[in-house]
């Protein structure tokens, strides 16, 4: 996973990886490529230790099926998203536009067809990513702090205790090192 020797780009790249993971599970072509040698040799270890013997298809079946046991909000018992993991009880309410509030005064807008909410835990990376992209560490490291840094710790946590795929762990333990990396 990242670290603080790697360049902006690397680490934009790695966060948005772990966007997508969370966002959605992966078919056959995304797990086809983590096998390869070239691949990450966290994801391609994590890729390997849940596949055993079983086909692709299996396999991705299978993880469409853990993604939305841990991360598929209605179904996830711990819903990905700021405001509820940080006590608003409202799909709207204040921290979800304090996330959107922080994404307007960069000019990012959410994509209404992605059907996520602004603070949703993929949205919030992929804007992480952008930050990272344009090398604007000060606004990464802020919006780690007043938003990921106060809910993603106690929530990689949690998830962590439902005994998540072999994959789910190491993207769980690879977003606690980004947030505490990007923070620090």
């Amino acid at each position: 996973m990242p670290d603080v020797t790697q360049s902006m780009t690397d680490r934009a790249a790695a966060v948005r990886c772990l966007s997508a993971l969370i966002d959605r599970s992966p078919g056959e072509p995304f797990l086809r490529a983590a096998a390869r040698s070239d691949a990450p040799g966290w994801l391609r270890d994590a890729v390997e230790s849940d596949r055993g013997d079983r086909p692709l298809r299996e396999l991705a079946d299978w993880l469409a099926a853990e993604h939305t046991r841990l991360f598929d909000t209605p179904h996830a018992s711990l819903p990905p998203r700021e405001g509820l993991r940080r006590g608003d009880g409202e799909l709207l309410g204040p921290r979800c536009r304090a996330v959107q509030a922080a994404y307007s005064d960069v000019g990012f807008e959410t994509d209404p067809a992605c059907g996520r909410l602004p603070d949703h835990l993929s949205v919030e990376l992929a804007f992480l990513a952008l930050l990272l992209e344009q090398e604007d560490r000060t606004g990464a490291a802020q919006f780690v702090r007043r938003h990921l840094l106060e809910w993603v710790p106690d929530w990689v946590e949690a998830v962590l205790e439902m005994s998540p795929p072999a994959l789910y762990r190491a993207v769980l333990v690879a977003l606690g090192e980004v947030v505490h990396e990007e923070f620090d």
